[in-house]
C-alpha cells in the first residue's frame, strides 16, 4: 500500500483550516453589516463551535498551559463582537482553552460546562454570563465585571478574581476557590460564596483557604 506524503496531508489540513476560518469571518461580516440576518449568523457561529470544538473529559483533565486557543475558536469569538443585541447565545460545552479576551464584552453568552482553562477575561464585561459547571482553571478574571454571573459548580482552581465585581454573582458549589483568589473583589448581600470563603481587602496577605469538604 502506497502511503501519501506527509507534506500533502499537512497542506490539506492547512487548506481546511483556512476554509473554516474564512467561513467564520464571512459570517462575522454578515453579523456586522446585515441586521436582518445577524441573529442567524451568530447562532450559526455558535453551532459551528459546539460541533467543531467540544469539551471532552480528557481535555478537562489535561494540564493547563499558556498555549493560545485554536484559530477557529479565536475567529468565532472575534466575530461574536458583532452580535449586537442577540442574547442567550449558546456556547456551552465548548473547548476554548487559552482564550485571551481581556476587555471584551461577553454579555449574552452561555458558556455553561465549557472548558476555558488558561484563558484571560480581565477587565471584561461578564454581567449575567452563565459559567455554570465550567472548567475555569487558571483563568484571569481580574477587574472583570461579573455582576449577576452564574458560576455554580465551576472548577476555579488557580483562577484569579482579584478586584472583580461580584455583586449578585453565584459561586456556590464551586471547587478549588480560595479566599486569596478574591482579594479586593467587591460583593453585596446577594453574592453567594462557598462555605468558609471570604473576600480579603486588596493587598491583604491571606493564607489560601479551601472550601469545606461536604
Amino acid at each position: 500500500m502506497t502511503r501519501r506524503p506527509r507534506r500533502a496531508s499537512r497542506a490539506r489540513s492547512s487548506c481546511c483550516l483556512t476554509t473554516r476560518v474564512g467561513g467564520v469571518a464571512l459570517l462575522g461580516q454578515v453579523a456586522q453589516t446585515n441586521s436582518e440576518r445577524r441573529e442567524n449568523a451568530v447562532r450559526l457561529l455558535a453551532t459551528f463551535l459546539r460541533v467543531h470544538s467540544p469539551a471532552t473529559d480528557a481535555g478537562r483533565a489535561a494540564a493547563v498551559t499558556r498555549e493560545p486557543a485554536a484559530e477557529e475558536v479565536r475567529a468565532v469569538f472575534s466575530a461574536m463582537a458583532y452580535r449586537g443585541g442577540v442574547k442567550e447565545v449558546d456556547l456551552g460545552r465548548i473547548s476554548a482553552r487559552g482564550l485571551q479576551l481581556a476587555d471584551a464584552d461577553l454579555r449574552g453568552l452561555i458558556l455553561a460546562r465549557s472548558d476555558l482553562s488558561g484563558g484571560s477575561f480581565e477587565r471584561g464585561d461578564l454581567r449575567g454570563v452563565s459559567l455554570q459547571g465550567a472548567t475555569l482553571r487558571g483563568v484571569g478574571f481580574g477587574q472583570a465585571d461579573l455582576t449577576g454571573a452564574v458560576l455554580t459548580g465551576a472548577d476555579l482552581r488557580d483562577a484569579d478574581f482579584r478586584g472583580a465585581r461580584l455583586a449578585g454573582a453565584d459561586l456556590s458549589g464551586t471547587t478549588g476557590l480560595t479566599s486569596a483568589q478574591l482579594a479586593g473583589a467587591t460583593t453585596d448581600g446577594t453574592t453567594r460564596l462557598p462555605a468558609g470563603i471570604t473576600v480579603p481587602a486588596a493587598g491583604a496577605q491571606t493564607a489560601p483557604t479551601r472550601p469545606a469538604t461536604p
